[in-house]
């Protein structure tokens, strides 16, 4: 009887030191994790989110409403490729390269790929593409932005607005 307790009990000794060892390990882990400082972030805003559940991991002024900037660009991507093909070619209009800001250089009777406006608004942050792309699609700036309003609210972006 003796002899069985003593193999029970060496048995146990055997997992008892790497099992302790793991407590310390994740103990340290978590304290140390705790004492970590959150990143330092330019931005006036920012947040991080885990997409399927909605939860914050950080944030940074997140609430804070601020200008569109290059969100807008990438929201007219959306719609230009879900609307039309990407290899449809584009003739360029007066009121297409009608623009301020950044551009490609695109002129009036200009012809390009759906896809190079794409990736000359994307790349080189054209104003003139994004507008080709709109009035593409749309007919018409002011129709595009409408466009680009209903599909933020089919994507839940209820506090989005774009003018």
């Amino acid at each position: 009887m003796l002899n069985k307790r003593k193999k029970e009990i060496g048995g146990f000794h055997k997992y008892l030191i790497p099992l302790l060892l793991c407590g310390v390990f994740l103990f340290f882990c978590g304290v140390r994790a705790q004492a970590q400082e959150l990143p330092s972030i330019s931005a006036q805003s920012a947040a991080l989110l885990v997409a399927d559940t909605g939860e914050f991991l950080f944030e940074k002024n997140a609430q804070q409403q601020r200008g569109m900037a290059s969100t807008t660009k990438i929201m007219t991507s959306l719609l230009a490729v879900e609307e039309s093909d990407p290899n449809r070619v584009i003739t360029a209009t007066e009121a297409m390269v009608r623009v301020e800001g950044t551009s490609i250089g695109l002129q009036a009777g200009d012809k390009i790929t759906l896809r190079n406006l794409i990736y000359g608004m994307l790349l080189e942050s054209g104003n003139d593409a994004a507008n080709a792309l709109a009035v593409h699609v749309a007919g018409s700036i002011e129709a595009f932005t409408a466009l680009m309003n209903k599909e933020a609210k089919r994507l839940g972006c209820v506090d989005t607005n774009f003018v």
